[in-house]
């Protein structure tokens, strides 16, 4: 059965006239159940017999569920209980009170009533509307404190992660500054140990030379007491040692301390062949110096400018020390204020001292080049040929 366009349900011996007005007149509430099935009711009229009957509470109950803004409007005779009208009142919420079933107000007060509805139902609405924004605006403060919060979080790990590169950056400057500046590994070691281990956390930094640092690994894998990050070292293709950072044997090195580590590795490799060539440069300076001084004759590196380069020991021979304002071949080793007669740098030639007792030498003189620097400098050798020349004689 399709629903009735009605609004108004009348339940009693009401005038036919209503009719006109879209009304629905039952004589009880037992044929208002059925129009109420298949009705749009918003307004129901009735006496207050119909009222106090028992099924009325099942009928005003499933009216509520089709339409909760539907009125009630009640016809009560004068001489009615006053006390129980005002309980059904209450309870039901009546909206008007009618004296009969002609009273002149009733078409005011089913228009009132009808107003009523309408008003109940913007309300509804309008409270549903509000519910509705209240929870909307409920899910966007829940999303922008989750925004806040993701945010500030994010803000605190980039402020973390600043602060862990800003300690590394200076960590590496030191680390490479003092590498430089080390004159051996064992003084690099100590210098990377106080300059990266808070920073790195490690408990131990270690550089073994190549083939060492094979055994040395095998030998801190076997003791299992750390975890450690091995870096080789390279010179060019050549393997030179490793870098060993090792930390207690649970805590493992990230891809971003390993990055870092890698770097600090870099300026350790350079500082290692630094040193390699050092420790070279130093072995050929003494096996240089010992060749020098070994030879028993007086042996001089003058430039061309008669400055006196270097002297081995032998030269002391010549029976003066150098002074350290002198600077100059002749004033050092001959006690002249200028060159001494007959030099001739780059050949061989004799010269003699100004002695008591004068001595000849005879100088074999050669044209030398130890660097890019000096371009003429000259290795002489004094022969002492006085006894000589004097047995010639």
């Amino acid at each position: 059965m399709p629903t009735l366009k009605t609004s108004l349900l009348l339940v009693g011996p009401w005038p036919t006239n209503l009719k006109d007005m879209g009304a629905v007149i039952t004589h009880d509430l037992g044929e208002a159940f059925s129009v109420l099935k298949d009705s749009s009711i918003e307004v129901v009229a009735l006496t207050v017999t119909s009222v106090l009957e028992k099924k009325f509470t099942e009928f005003f109950t499933d009216l509520k569920k089709l339409n909760p803004a539907a009125q009630i409007l009640l016809v009560a005779p004068l001489e009615f209980e006053a006390k129980q009208l005002v309980y059904l009142y209450n309870q039901y919420g009546i909206h008007r009170v009618l004296q009969s079933f002609t009273d002149a107000n009733l078409n005011e007060a089913i228009l009132s009533a009808l107003e009523k509805v309408q008003q109940e139902k913007q309300n509804q609405n309008l409270e549903t509307l509000i519910q509705d924004q209240n929870q909307t605006l409920l899910r966007l403060q829940e999303e922008l404190e989750q925004r806040i919060e993701k945010r500030a979080r994010l803000l605190s790990e980039s402020r973390h992660r600043l602060r862990v590169l800003n300690s590394r950056t200076e960590a590496l400057r030191k680390s490479m500054l003092s590498v430089y500046q080390a004159d051996s590994i064992f003084k690099m070691e100590q210098m990377l140990n106080e300059s990266l281990a808070s920073v790195a956390e490690c408990a131990w930094i270690k550089i073994v030379t190549f083939p060492q640092d094979q055994s040395f690994q095998a030998q801190i894998k076997q003791m299992g007491s750390f975890s450690q990050l091995q870096i080789p070292l390279f010179k060019e293709q050549e393997r030179i040692g490793s870098l060993f950072f090792m930390r207690p044997p649970n805590e493992s090195f990230t891809r971003d301390e390993s990055d870092f580590l890698n770097r600090v590795a870099e300026a350790v490799t350079l500082a290692v062949i630094r040193i390699q060539k050092l420790n070279d440069s130093q072995t050929v300076k003494e096996q240089w110096e010992t060749t020098f001084n070994s030879m028993s004759e007086p042996v001089t590196i003058i430039s061309q400018d008669y400055d006196l380069i270097q002297m081995n020991s032998s030269s002391e021979k010549l029976g003066h020390k150098s002074a350290s304002q002198k600077t100059k071949c002749y004033q050092v080793l001959f006690q002249r204020e200028s060159p001494c007669p007959g030099c001739q740098l780059g050949t061989r030639y004799n010269i003699n001292s100004i002695e008591q007792a004068p001595k000849t030498y005879e100088v074999y003189s050669q044209s030398i080049r130890l660097d890019s620097e000096r371009k003429n400098l000259f290795f002489n050798i004094y022969h002492d040929i006085t006894d000589k020349l004097r047995l010639e004689k």
